[in-house]
């Protein structure tokens, strides 16, 4: 994975997940109009394994969204999903660390 992950939550005393952003693949896109948006990925990293683990997809990929924990959910407001195109959106995320 790549620094350019947005979103990071804790999923237990081991994990946690992230839930799309930017691997960098697409920095230098042209014509900058017709980029094809952000990564959808939602995966887990294990860090007493050392490992990661895919476990879903996103409706579409945001970055530089800002995020929130709001009792037992977290939210992400808005957010990029390509190059110079905000989203009205917010999400709510609620995660079952049993799952």
């Amino acid at each position: 994975m790549s620094n350019g992950i947005e979103f990071a939550f804790e999923v237990g005393a081991k994990e946690f997940m992230i839930v799309g952003g930017d691997d960098g693949t697409k920095v230098d896109f042209q014509p900058i109009e017709q980029h094809p948006g952000f990564l959808k990925s939602i995966m887990t990293y294990d860090r007493s394994a050392n490992s990661w683990r895919a476990v879903g997809e996103a409706p579409a990929g945001h970055v530089t969204a800002p995020t929130v924990r709001w009792g037992d959910q977290h939210l992400i407001v808005s957010g990029e999903i390509r190059l110079g195109v905000r989203s009205p959106d917010v999400w709510s995320l609620r995660i079952d660390p049993r799952k």
